[in-house]
């Protein structure tokens, strides 16, 4: 059971990384459309802040949630930061002026992963007791 706990982190680590990642990288598709003038007006300069603040959001939360997560608090990193993430994005489906936009997906959905990204990056290896990959490289 140990084997197959420790791959499911693994695999839960993932997820949970790839969503994060992909609203970073999605940022383009949003920025097109803010650009487009549908949802409001504005110029490309402050468009780009939304995008700015939520990465950067993302990586200072990470030096924030690392040493609460050495403190022994994962759960409740996981449970605010998913709570964040989900609830900025059902927010952001109902914006429709720049500063809602901009608390939605800057300030909740970055700061939601900032919370996130660390402790998954780091709990993976606290499941394993040996390095996995010393056999494949010839690493002793």
């Amino acid at each position: 059971m140990g084997d197959l706990w420790a791959w499911l982190q693994v695999a839960t680590a993932f997820a949970i990384d790839f969503n994060i990642w992909g609203f970073v990288w999605s940022f383009v598709i949003f920025q097109s459309y803010y650009k487009s003038g549908d949802l409001f007006r504005t110029s490309s300069a402050r468009i780009s802040w939304i995008g700015s603040t939520q990465n950067f959001l993302l990586v200072l939360l990470g030096f924030i949630a690392g040493p609460v997560y050495d403190r022994g608090y994962l759960r409740q990193l996981l449970f605010v930061g998913s709570f964040l993430v989900v609830t900025s994005a059902i927010t952001l489906s109902f914006s429709t002026k720049y500063y809602q936009v901009f608390l939605s997906q800057a300030v909740g959905i970055g700061v939601g992963s900032g919370l996130l990204l660390a402790p998954t990056v780091s709990l993976v290896f606290t499941y394993f007791s040996t390095r996995a990959l010393d056999g494949l490289v010839g690493v002793s």
